[in-house]
C-alpha cells in the first residue's frame, strides 16, 4: 500500500493533498497558506504534501 493510500485509509477526516516540486515558486507560496489552513482546521481536515519529483517517481 502506498503512503497516499495509507493516509486515505487511516483518516476519518477529509484529506487535502498538495503535489509540489522543490523548484516551483508557487508551491512555496501555497505551502505558507496551507500551514495557516492546517493550524486553523486541524480538527476538520488533514493535509498531506507530496513531492512530485521524489515521492511520486516510478
Amino acid at each position: 500500500m502506498s503512503s497516499l493510500e495509507t493516509l486515505l485509509s487511516d483518516s476519518d477526516l477529509p484529506l487535502l493533498v498538495m503535489f509540489y516540486a522543490p523548484w516551483c515558486r508557487p508551491s512555496h507560496l501555497m505551502d505558507a497558506v496551507l500551514e495557516q489552513v492546517e493550524s486553523c482546521m486541524s480538527q476538520e481536515l488533514r493535509i498531506a504534501k507530496i513531492n512530485s519529483e521524489t515521492d511520486w517517481a516510478n
